[in-house]
């Protein structure tokens, strides 16, 4: 249903999103599949984004307040 580049760009925001979970970074695979779909600037605008929704989620987790109570 969801097209290559469609996909590589959610399992980014996963793997990155992983890293609090002990992983030791975004897997080689994924980064080739986003480097095979999108160029410089749209990687570094994927990754900042990913980092700025997990750093707007982070006080949740703090305040063991879910975001829907905010």
């Amino acid at each position: 249903m969801f097209t290559e580049a469609e996909r590589a760009a959610p399992a980014l925001a996963e793997e990155g999103t992983r890293l609090a979970d002990g992983h030791h970074g975004v897997p080689d695979e994924n980064w080739a599949e986003v480097r095979k779909h999108y160029d410089d600037n749209q990687t570094v605008a994927m990754v900042f984004l990913v980092a700025m929704i997990n750093a707007d989620n982070r006080p949740n987790g703090i305040m063991r307040m879910p975001a829907e109570k905010r």
